[in-house]
């Protein structure tokens, strides 16, 4: 016996995940970031020209995750409206 959720529990159930997938993946990508920099300053041997190249590289990639991860918030976002009104569809 299967019982059915409302719709308004249904949409904050959404909601919840959609928010912990991105504070996860956020997390990560800033602790990936975190790390390649610190390495990155930590090597005595990379030219400070080089370093400041790589660094830049670093923060940009994590800048792209960023960007990313709203605009998956923002799809996330528009499903959960979706459902709540009615008009959500598999297909």
């Amino acid at each position: 016996m299967t019982k059915e959720l409302p719709r308004d529990i249904e949409c904050a159930l959404i909601q919840a995940a959609g928010a912990l997938t991105r504070t996860y993946h956020r997390n990560k990508a800033m602790t990936a970031a975190e790390k390649d920099i610190e390495g990155l300053e930590n090597d005595l041997n990379i030219p400070d020209q080089e370093l400041g190249r790589r660094v830049s590289e670093a923060r940009n990639r994590h800048n792209t995750l960023e960007s990313i991860l709203e605009s998956y918030g923002e799809v996330l976002e528009g499903l959960r409206a979706k459902f709540k009104d009615g008009t959500f569809s598999i297909e």
